[in-house]
């Protein structure tokens, strides 16, 4: 008996790594709204034609029961898998997720952060994201690739880093209990939410009046009392090791779209008072990214009365929005 006890600790090991890196696992590595990540994932409904993928600005933002009825019916089941907080290797694991359990939507809107695709701030080494549990084994050892530039060992030693904070999640979210509770509950519902709200998110609160009215001060001094009728023209690639983790998730995501025939839409939501991106500007972004998409000028500043605190829009810039989208993904959609 004791001969076997190190096979099967190795095979317990072994499936404990293959259940923490399934894709419904992985969809609970998120802040807030874990059952429903997972639920959105382990119970997709049927047909889904539109993925949006993104912070929390593009769970707000984004409205699917309203791009249903804005496209004409074109769009019959597109969902909204907005998670709170920016990143751009969580948007990619739930692209790559998706995809791989056979969603095929008619499009896709992928997350990026400009401000990091601008940076050129430098770091002492290679970023750990704390969420980087959810990506795949794969994915993550992709990551080396990420920043050629950089010496040999220094990769290796974050890929090994990288491992460990994976690891370490996943242990951390086994043990709390909630991965079967949450798996239990995916396989006891019939049909995923559309979108993982919070509750009571779009209550304006006294500090979010604060919050909005600071940034929009902001917003006045860099770009002068005639804010309402400016443009943000300070768009510039960055070279920093933010915008090439930036980059790479970015082109493995076009790949995955790519292989699967998924159409991809890139884009950044805009804050209240946030002037709109100059033409200029945008022409710059899609030097890089020729997916860029952005809305007319006059929809971002008919938005900034329109936020409910200084980052996500309310129910009516929501509608707003939502309905450009709609006709965005239906011109590109097959006749």
């Amino acid at each position: 008996m004791r001969a076997w006890r190190p096979a099967l600790l190795l095979m317990a090991l072994v499936l404990f790594l293959a259940w923490t890196d399934s894709a419904g696992f992985r969809q609970g590595i998120v802040r807030n709204t874990q059952a429903c990540a997972v639920t959105q994932m382990l119970a997709l409904p049927p047909g889904v034609d539109f993925v949006a993928i993104g912070s929390s600005r593009i769970r707000q933002g984004i409205d699917p029961q309203h791009m249903i009825q804005a496209s004409g019916g074109r769009l019959r089941q597109p969902m909204n898998f907005g998670r709170g907080g920016r990143s751009v290797q969580r948007n990619f694991a739930i692209l790559e997720d998706l995809l791989e359990r056979g969603a095929r939507p008619a499009a896709v809107m992928f997350e990026v952060d400009l401000d990091r695709l601008a940076s050129n701030a430098v770091t002492r080494s290679i970023p750990v994201p704390r969420d980087i549990g959810i990506l795949s084994f794969p994915a993550l050892l992709a990551t080396y690739g990420a920043h050629p530039d950089r010496p040999l060992v220094e990769r290796l030693q974050n890929i090994a880093l990288k491992v460990l904070v994976k690891l370490r999640t996943s242990l951390m979210y086994t043990f709390s209990g909630d991965a079967i509770g949450h798996h239990l509950l995916a396989l006891r519902t019939e049909q995923a939410e559309a979108t993982c709200r919070v509750p009571n998110y779009d209550v304006r609160l006294p500090e979010h009046v604060a919050k909005t009215e600071a940034l929009v001060k902001h917003y006045d001094q860099v770009f002068g009392p005639s804010r309402r009728t400016a443009e943000d023209d300070r768009f510039q690639a960055g070279h920093g090791l933010h915008a090439q983790d930036e980059l790479h998730y970015l082109n493995r995501a076009r790949q995955v779209a790519a292989r699967y025939r998924v159409r991809l839409i890139v884009t950044q939501p805009w804050n209240a008072g946030q002037p709109p991106l100059s033409g200029q500007a945008q022409a710059r972004i899609r030097a890089i990214i020729p997916e860029f998409v952005y809305p007319p000028a006059d929809l971002v500043r008919a938005s900034w009365d329109h936020f409910f605190d200084h980052n996500h829009m309310d129910v009516q810039a929501r509608r707003a929005y939502s309905g450009w989208l709609a006709q965005e993904v239906v011109r590109g959609m097959a006749p």
